[in-house]
């Protein structure tokens, strides 16, 4: 075997190589959907934390809840199985990862076309709404990448073929 083709096996595209990658994409899910779980979380504590609400909030939390949780839990749950090597685990990522893409696509125009209103602000107030407006935008967009990077990563080839044969040998879990 000449050294290109052994360079080629143990890059990233060998099995060993898109392995790693996928072990990277899962790290970033677990990171990505244990944090927003943990802000989710959060939110609801400061939300209860302000008084005593009543049936009709306490329900409406929770519904809330169980709603804007499901994205981080799939995105935690892709992670997990990604970094166990199983395939199922790249299934869930692309399509909670496309969602993600799609979602900060859509912030992102919304934001870009509600930043053509500010032009109708008062003179002083302009460059500061106009400069808010363009941070905010900014992690909209930087979030979607995101997304978009990861799906790309797991859609290459051979990276369900390397996922396949992630669980062989580690024992049953």
């Amino acid at each position: 075997m000449n050294g290109r083709q052994e360079g080629r096996e143990g890059g990233i595209a060998g099995v060993g190589g898109l392995r790693r990658a996928a072990r990277g994409v899962g790290i970033a899910a677990v990171v990505i959907g244990g944090a927003d779980l943990l802000a989710i979380a959060l939110s609801v504590f400061l939300a209860l934390s302000e008084g005593r609400p009543g049936f009709a909030d306490v329900m409406q939390i929770v519904s809330g809840i169980a709603f804007v949780s499901l994205i981080p839990a799939a995105r935690l749950a892709s992670g997990c199985g990604l970094l166990r090597a199983r395939p199922w685990g790249r299934t869930i990522a692309i399509v909670v990862f496309t969602i993600d893409f799609l979602l900060g696509l859509a912030n992102a125009v919304i934001m870009a076309v509600n930043c053509h209103t500010i032009r109708f602000a008062p003179e002083p107030l302009y460059d500061a709404l106009l400069l808010r407006a363009s941070l905010q935008v900014w992690p909209t967009y930087l979030m979607a990448l995101v997304g978009l990077l990861i799906v790309a990563v797991l859609s290459r080839s051979g990276m369900r073929e390397a996922l396949a044969g992630g669980g062989a040998g580690r024992g049953a879990a």
